[in-house]
């Protein structure tokens, strides 16, 4: 059991409560089985998931930040989606953090991308002219978009050290001449340099489809 599990297990049970709100019939209003909210309530299971926040968030006629605060809502509605990690120019074992710990979204992402659309942190400079530091980018896998990266998008890219550790990092995708290379756009000395685009070391992964900088709370 987290903690991050068990404080998500209170702010439902406050919720129910407040609401008057019973495991089993709310389940079955959502058209999940009784089995889903009783299992997570009882510690059986650590993490509901996103598809299973929104249907017991419509069933109840509210936002799904109302049943959990760390879901945060973006105005315009979409879909439902999860902060699954960060990007920057560290070196890690990996850029995602346990899902236990994601923070869930509703954010406005195309149709398509619904499903398998999600978001990264970004927790350094090298991009702060577009993506200033905190902000989130939300983000496709390269195999679910029908093309291929373009001049001028922002994508995310990995490369792995001789240790093992993989850096994932955000850069705008530049063609100059023949070469193309990974661009930060940042007024921040330590990333000026521009990193050649090279297949055999660094490849691109993620393409970025928009972004949201969430505005510090006094």
């Amino acid at each position: 059991m987290t903690n991050d599990a068990e404080k998500r297990r209170e702010r439902l049970r406050v919720f129910m409560a407040k609401n008057n709100l019973k495991a089993g019939p709310w389940a079955k209003a959502a058209g999940l089985s009784e089995n889903v909210l009783y299992n997570f309530l009882n510690g059986h299971n650590d993490t509901l998931s996103l598809e299973t926040y929104s249907k017991l968030a419509a069933a109840a006629n509210v936002p799904p930040w109302q049943i959990d605060s760390s879901i945060v809502t973006i105005p315009s509605g979409g879909s439902l989606t999860a902060v699954v990690g960060s990007v920057s120019d560290d070196w890690k074992e990996d850029f995602r953090e346990p899902s236990d710990q994601w923070q869930l979204l509703t954010v406005p992402l195309p149709m398509q991308y619904a499903e398998t659309g999600f978001a990264l942190r970004v927790v350094d400079r090298s991009m702060e002219s577009v993506f200033p530091l905190n902000s989130l980018i939300f983000c496709i896998d390269l195999s679910d978009t029908p093309r291929q990266p373009r001049n001028g998008d922002r994508v995310v890219a990995q490369r792995t050290n001789a240790d093992g550790l993989v850096q994932t990092f955000c850069r705008e995708l530049r063609f100059l001449g023949s070469q193309q290379w990974l661009w930060p756009v940042s007024d921040d000395a330590a990333f000026k340099e521009p990193l050649p685009f090279n297949d055999s070391d660094t490849r691109i992964v993620f393409l970025v489809i928009s972004s949201y900088q969430p505005e510090p709370l006094i």
